[in-house]
């Protein structure tokens, strides 16, 4: 338990966190498409899917909430609201055990489908139900309007499909194209046999 323990934080691992959380920040915060006041297009979740994928679930987890929660403190958005926190958290752990169970070797094209479900499994649950019902408390209690979760579910449901299909898609092909790199070389995991 103790060797499982150390391992988890390496300090290669701890390194790749870090850098997966700047990643996150600087696409979120910076990178991304504000449409209207409760919706933005962005692909802020990659590092944090990536990080489940490579350091599994904690490590996703700790990625997701680092990285909101400096993301606050960059953005100066106002009062911290840790439930929306949530959600990256829960996209973390999902992403990770996901992986755990099915995404076993090296990413192919073959197996490449299971890794694209799996991220949409967990965008769906993390971003698009928790998220709107987070943004619907959000709204009712920080900001003070009233906005029926119908109502943000609908404006999310037009415009995050999209994002989450390229989110998918942009993680497999970053996960296939630096799995031997990142992976094997840098967290110094042994190449396993391809699926």
């Amino acid at each position: 338990m103790e060797k499982e323990r150390r391992t988890k934080f390496s300090i290669l691992n701890i390194a790749v966190m870090a850098v997966l959380v700047a990643m996150q920040i600087v696409l979120a915060r910076f990178a991304g498409i504000q449409i209207n006041e409760g919706l933005r297009l962005s692909f802020e979740s990659i590092p944090i899917i990536l990080a489940g994928f490579w350091l599994g679930p904690v490590g996703g987890m700790l990625v997701a909430a680092v990285a909101d929660f400096l993301g606050w403190l960059v953005s100066g958005y106002g009062v911290y609201f840790p439930l929306y926190t949530v959600g990256p958290v829960l996209l973390g752990l999902l992403s990770g055990i996901g992986a755990k169970l099915f995404l076993k070797g090296e990413p192919t094209w073959k197996s490449g489908w299971k890794a694209i479900l799996l991220v949409l499994a967990a965008e769906v649950c993390s971003s698009l139900l928790y998220g709107t019902w987070a943004l619907t408390l959000y709204y009712s209690i920080i900001v003070g309007k009233e906005v029926p979760f119908s109502v943000l579910f609908l404006t999310r449901i037009s415009t995050k499909p999209v994002t989450m299909v390229l989110d998918a898609l942009l993680t497999f092909l970053i996960h296939k194209a630096v799995y031997r790199t990142v992976v094997c070389k840098v967290l110094r995991r042994p190449a396993p046999k391809q699926n």
